[in-house]
C-alpha cells in the first residue's frame, strides 16, 4: 500500500547522513547481493544474460523464442497442477 506524503513532511538529511552517503559513494561497490550475478543463479540456470545482435540491439527473435519457451513451461506446470 502506498501513502502520499508532502515534501513538507520529509525531513532534510543530517550532516551525518550526507557524510555517510558520500563515504559510500567513494568506496567499492558490493554486488554480491545482486541475485542475477551470484554463482548459484548461474549454476542452476536461472541467470540469463541479454543477448545483443551485431548492431548492439536486443536480439528480438531470440527474445520472442525465450518468452514462448517460458510460457510453454508455465502452461505445462498449470496442466500438471489440474490433473
Amino acid at each position: 500500500m502506498m501513502k502520499r506524503t508532502s515534501y513538507k513532511d520529509i525531513k532534510p538529511p543530517t550532516k551525518e547522513d550526507l557524510e555517510r552517503l558520500r563515504k559510500g559513494m567513494d568506496g567499492p561497490i558490493d554486488t554480491s547481493d545482486i541475485p542475477e550475478l551470484n554463482e548459484q543463479s548461474i549454476a542452476d540456470g536461472t541467470y540469463t544474460p541479454i543477448h545483443l545482435d551485431a548492431n548492439g540491439k536486443r536480439d528480438m527473435k531470440r527474445a520472442r523464442r525465450e518468452r514462448r519457451e517460458r510460457r510453454e513451461k508455465i502452461e505445462q506446470y498449470k496442466r500438471r497442477k489440474k490433473s
